[in-house]
This record gives C-alpha cells, structure tokens and sequence, in this order.
C-alpha cells in the first residue's frame, strides 16, 4: 500500500532516477545507509597521514553518490575539488575544475607543491583514464607526486572507479611505488536497503506499507546485495505512480 501525502509535495531530491546524489542532497544522503564508508573517506583529510584512497565498486554501487553528497559534502567547497573523469582534454578539465574553487592555481605541474590550503581531490570515474595515453599523464603524474609529498601533505587524493579497473590501478600503484587505502564499495545489504526506500520514500511525499517495501526488496536482491540504482527506479517509479493517481483522484 501507497499512503499519499496531502496536499501532495512539491518535487523532491529524493526522486533521482539513474543520476547520483549530489552536494546539494549530503543531508538526505547521510540517512542512506553509507555512514561507514563515509567515515573511512574522512580519514583521509589531508590532517590525516594517509596518502589517499582508491574507492571501486561494480557499477550501480553508488560510488559517485557516495563521493559527491557524501565526502565532498562534508569536507565542504573550500576542502574539496570534486572532478568527473574525461577521456579527452582530460588535464584541461581537471584544471578547470580546480581553477574553478582554487583561481590562484595556474598548471597541473605546480600541484601539490604550490596548493593554498588543505583539500582533497575527488577524482570520479577514473576508468575513463589511461596510463597508456600520453594525453592523460599530467594526471598521473600529479598523484604520483600527491602520494610522495612529504607530510603533513596540502593535498591528498581519493579516486573511484568501476571494480574492473582494479587491475590498471594495482599497476599503476606498482610502477610508482606507493599504496593507497583500499575501500570496496559493496551493494547494500537488504536491511540497510529497506531503510534506504521508506526514508526516500517518505522524503519524496509517501509512505510505504511495509509489506511492500519488503516484497520490492525481495524482489531486486541479488547475491551480493542491493544496488542502490534499483532503489532509486523503485522510488521513481512510485512518484509517478503517484501523480497518476492524483491525477486520477482529481478528475
């Protein structure tokens, strides 16, 4: 059963479909089950010794969610560069989105040396790079130098990609020597999943008999749990089922 909220809400963040949580949902997010893995992003703040984190998951895990509304959220614009990876004019890119907190900031090359202030660089997607492409070494080149800086380092890196790039990024750590903390980013067990549903059910103006939410839970579990894609398609397809039915009632 779908209880509507009256008179019905305005539209919600809840409501996202294929596309992440952002900075401007971190509140919401935070009620979302990934508080732990939250915790461990935190601990690699450039106060912190650690020379970075690599975060990976299968795709539809919430990686990007989880460092958008997540990490880049709490560490707030003026500790944070959060930057989507680019196949092409990837540095150029990269240097725009530092640019874009950090004006002062004038090439990839000056980093992390002449970096104002403590921040992390959120580095999203990176499967989209490769170290075989000459074009993409700048980037390379700057967490090599990010994970040697000496401490206490103004710039620290975290880096998410797709589970399959494991490889790439192991060879990568190997060729310069260095190891960041390792954070899998696993699917969502069933019961942090459910919980997930009633909060962004209720965030979006409805509440869900429970017997629905743990018949839809049932029926979206795979072995290795629940990935947060088929929470956010069950919430939208609800939402819509519910302007159906207030169109309907209101005919």
């Amino acid at each position: 059963m779908v209880i509507v909220d009256s008179p019905p809400p305005p539209p919600s963040a809840a409501i996202k479909g294929l596309l992440p949580f952002t900075e401007d949902d971190g509140k919401l997010f935070a009620r979302l089950g990934r508080s732990i893995e939250l915790q461990r992003l935190l601990a690699n703040h450039p106060e912190r010794p650690n020379r970075g984190c690599a975060v990976r998951g299968q795709s539809g895990a919430g990686k990007s969610s989880l460092l958008r509304a997540g990490l880049a959220f709490s560490l707030g614009k003026e500790h944070s560069v959060y930057w989507e990876a680019v196949p092409t004019a990837a540095p150029e890119a990269l240097l725009h989105a530092v640019r874009s907190r950090f004006p002062d900031v004038t090439t990839l090359e000056s980093l992390p040396g002449e970096f104002p202030q403590r921040c992390v660089l959120i580095l999203d997607q990176f499967e989209q790079l490769s170290q075989r492409q000459a074009e993409h070494a700048p980037i390379f080149a700057l967490l090599d130098r990010i994970a040697k800086a000496p401490a206490p380092r103004a710039l620290s890196a975290v880096v998410g990609f797709r589970r399959e790039y494991s490889p790439d990024w192991l060879d990568f750590e190997q060729q310069c020597n260095f190891r960041a903390e390792q954070l899998p980013i696993n699917l969502l067990a069933p019961p942090a999943a459910s919980q997930a549903l009633t909060v962004l059910a209720a965030e979006a103006g409805f509440t869900l008999d429970q017997a629905l939410v743990n018949n839809f839970i049932a029926s979206v579990t795979a072995p290795e749990g629940v990935s947060p894609v088929d929470i956010a398609i069950g919430v939208l397809s609800l939402a819509n089922f519910v302007q159906k039915l207030l169109a309907t009632s209101s005919a």
